[in-house]
């Protein structure tokens, strides 16, 4: 199975007419790339609905710059490959569209000028470990699962490695994954796995439904664990967030990552 993830730039048509002041820069990050999808094709959200809910296919709005933004997009499966053509078709049609009472154009990007741009596959997640600490830096804000509750209206203030394992466990599997140690997740929980470093900040958050706290910067995680395999699985994990996003409302555009792995 393929994995693919690519970005677009959005870039601001006439933007030496505005006034930096005037955008409002939060809420353009942090709104669901589904407002931005519904300006330029009402028709493009439906065809990728089922897909989005799935989470077969992500998208994440990523601040460059003050005044720069990318469009970032994550396929997986063959649903979200199908999914990622649809869209790109989309917007090969029409490359300016209005938001944020601004026009855009979208514009493609080489594929090796950003860190954000990949293609892997299952197989590629299993290498062996190239270390044992795992830094993941946030694109975009990470939304923490709760240590103790389930669902997305429960969450933590702070990345703890068993919640955010836990839930690209819980995804892994749903895309049907290759197995992974049964025990992997047991080393989060007795100290195998923890947070050696982090510098993160809160962040506002403009959702459709609620406002839950978000977290951007950095977290990294160290490994303890003697056993290779469940360190690899870990490894494995942390290499899939990349595509997948860790936390929760990761088909709203959070908790897209970039992950370092070393020694």
């Amino acid at each position: 199975m393929a994995f693919v993830a690519l970005v677009m730039n959005l870039r601001e048509e006439d933007a030496d007419h505005f006034s930096e002041e005037k955008i409002d820069a939060n809420r353009a990050i942090y709104v669901s790339p589904r407002e931005l999808l519904t300006t330029a094709n009402r028709d493009l959200v439906a065809a990728l609905q089922p897909a989005l809910e799935r989470g077969t296919l992500t998208l994440a709005i990523i601040r460059r710059s003050k005044l720069t933004w990318c469009l970032r997009v994550t396929a997986l499966t063959e649903e979200g490959l199908i999914s990622l053509s649809t869209l790109l078709q989309a917007f090969a049609m029409r490359t300016v569209f209005h938001w944020q009472q601004r026009r855009w154009r979208v514009e493609a990007t080489g594929l090796e000028r950003s860190p954000w741009v990949r293609t892997s596959s299952w197989t590629d997640f299993l290498d062996k470990p190239a270390g044992c600490l795992l830094r993941f830096h946030l694109g975009t804000p990470l939304v923490v699962p709760s240590l103790t509750e389930a669902g997305e209206q429960y969450t933590s203030p702070f990345p703890h490695p068993l919640p955010v394992f836990t839930e690209l466990t819980r995804r892994w599997r749903a895309l049907d994954g290759p197995p992974l140690p049964a025990d992997a997740l047991s080393m989060c929980e007795q100290g195998g796995c923890v947070v050696a470093d982090y510098r993160l900040r809160s962040c506002p958050l403009a959702l459709p439904e609620r406002d839950p706290p978000g977290l951007l910067g950095w977290v990294t995680y160290v490994c303890r664990s003697k056993s290779m395999d469940r360190v690899a699985a870990l490894c494995a994990l942390a290499r899939f967030a990349f595509f997948a996003g860790v936390g929760y409302y990761t088909s709203d555009g959070m908790g897209a990552t970039r992950v370092t792995i070393g020694p």
